[in-house]
C-alpha cells in the first residue's frame, strides 16, 4: 500500500469557498468572511480562493470590487471575480477587463452563463473567453451552469487553452465525468460533492493526479469533512501534497498562501485526522454500503470503486473503526 503518512509541510489551499448572503438560508448557517476565516483556521487550511454571492446575484462589477476590498487585509485569501461578456455594457471589453484584473491581482474567475443569462456559444462571448484562454486564467465552472455534461464537453472542446476547474459535480455522475477528465487535459475537478469511494486513489492510479484540486465550498459546507477525504486517502505524500494545494498553485502560476497555517489549539482527535491516523476514540459507523468482493458497481447510477470487504474494511481501520457486521446496499451482510 502507498505511504499514507501526511507530512507536516503539506499545505491545504482551498480552490472554492463562497461568502455572502444566500437565498433560503437557515439563520444560523454561516456566510460571512469572519466565519469563513474561523473555519479555515480551525481546519488548518492555509489559504483560499474566495467567491462572493453578490458578484452573481447583484451587479457583478460592484460585487467584484467589493470582494477585493474585503479581502485586501488578508494575504492568504484571493478574490474570484465573476465575469461576463461586454455586449450589454455591464462589463468592459476583454482588453480593458484584462488590465483591470491584472491591477487587482485576479488570478481566477468564475463564469455563470446560465445564472446570469448569457450564452457562451455566441460571437459576443468570444473575446472574453479567448482572452481568458490567451492568459491561461483559471476559470471556475459550476456543474449547474450547464444543462448537461455534453454542453460542458463542447465548451472544453471549443476553448482548449482555457484551464477549467469544475465544481459541484456529484458522485452519481462519475461514469460521465471521469471520461471528460481523461479527454480534456485542461479540465480539473474538485471533490466537495464528487466524494467517490477511493476517488483520490483511483485518479492517482489512472495518471490523473494533477487534475485533483482540493475544494470545500466553505462555509456553505464543512471544510473539515473535505480535508478528511484527502487526509485519509492512501496516496504517496507527493501526490497528496499536489492535490491539497500544489495543483492549484500551478494553475494560479505560482500564487500561493504565504505560510502553512496549522491550528495550534487542535485537540488529539483533530491532530490524528490531520495526519490521516486512526482516531483515538471509539468510532461507530452507523451507515455504509458494501458490495461483493471485487465489485465496483452498486447498481443504477452508483459506482463504488473497490467496494467489497477488501476495500471497505481497510479504510475503516485507517479511520479507527473495527466494527463487525454491516448491511450493504444490495442486501448482503459482511462480518468479521
Amino acid at each position: 500500500m502507498s505511504d499514507t503518512t501526511t507530512a507536516e509541510d503539506i499545505l491545504y489551499f482551498d480552490a472554492f469557498t463562497e461568502i455572502g448572503p444566500r437565498r433560503h438560508k437557515h439563520p444560523a448557517h454561516p456566510w460571512r468572511l469572519d466565519e469563513l476565516r474561523a473555519e479555515m483556521d480551525h481546519c488548518s487550511i492555509s489559504g483560499a480562493l474566495v467567491s462572493y454571492t453578490q458578484s452573481v446575484n447583484y451587479d457583478p462589477q460592484f460585487g467584484n470590487r467589493e470582494l477585493s476590498r474585503m479581502l485586501e487585509p488578508h494575504n492568504h485569501l484571493f478574490p474570484v471575480w465573476n465575469v461576463m461578456p461586454a455586449h450589454t455594457g455591464e462589463f468592459p471589453g476583454a482588453r480593458e477587463l484584462r488590465r483591470e484584473m491584472g491591477g487587482n491581482g485576479i488570478a481566477a474567475v468564475a463564469l455563470h452563463p446560465r445564472t446570469n443569462a448569457w450564452d457562451w456559444d455566441r460571437d459576443y462571448s468570444r473575446d472574453l473567453l479567448e482572452m481568458l484562454g490567451d492568459t491561461e486564467t483559471l476559470v471556475i465552472l459550476r456543474r449547474t451552469e450547464f444543462d448537461d455534461l455534453d454542453e460542458l464537453d463542447r465548451f472544453l472542446e471549443r476553448f482548449p487553452r482555457l484551464p477549467v476547474l469544475l465544481t459541484g459535480a456529484v458522485w452519481t455522475e462519475q461514469r460521465r465525468v471521469i471520461p471528460l477528465v481523461r479527454r480534456h487535459r485542461q479540465l480539473h475537478l474538485s471533490f466537495e460533492r464528487f466524494q467517490i469511494h477511493y476517488g483520490p486513489e483511483f485518479f492517482h492510479r489512472e495518471g490523473l493526479g494533477e487534475r485533483m484540486v482540493f475544494a470545500s465550498h466553505a462555509p456553505v459546507m464543512s471544510a473539515g469533512a473535505h480535508r478528511c477525504y484527502f487526509d485519509y486517502a492512501a496516496l504517496p505524500v507527493g501526490a497528496k501534497r499536489a492535490a491539497a494545494g500544489g495543483n492549484l498553485v500551478r494553475l494560479l502560476k505560482g500564487l500561493c498562501p504565504p505560510e502553512n497555517r496549522v491550528n495550534a489549539d487542535e485537540d488529539d482527535l483533530m491532530a490524528a485526522a490531520r495526519h490521516g491516523r486512526p482516531l483515538p476514540t471509539l468510532l461507530i459507523d452507523m451507515h455504509m454500503h458494501i458490495l461483493h468482493e471485487g465489485m465496483n458497481g452498486a447498481g443504477e447510477a452508483y459506482r463504488m470503486e473497490n467496494g467489497g470487504p477488501g476495500g471497505v474494511f481497510p479504510l475503516l481501520k485507517r479511520l479507527g473503526c473495527d466494527g463487525g457486521g454491516f448491511m450493504s446496499w444490495n442486501g448482503t451482510v459482511s462480518g468479521d
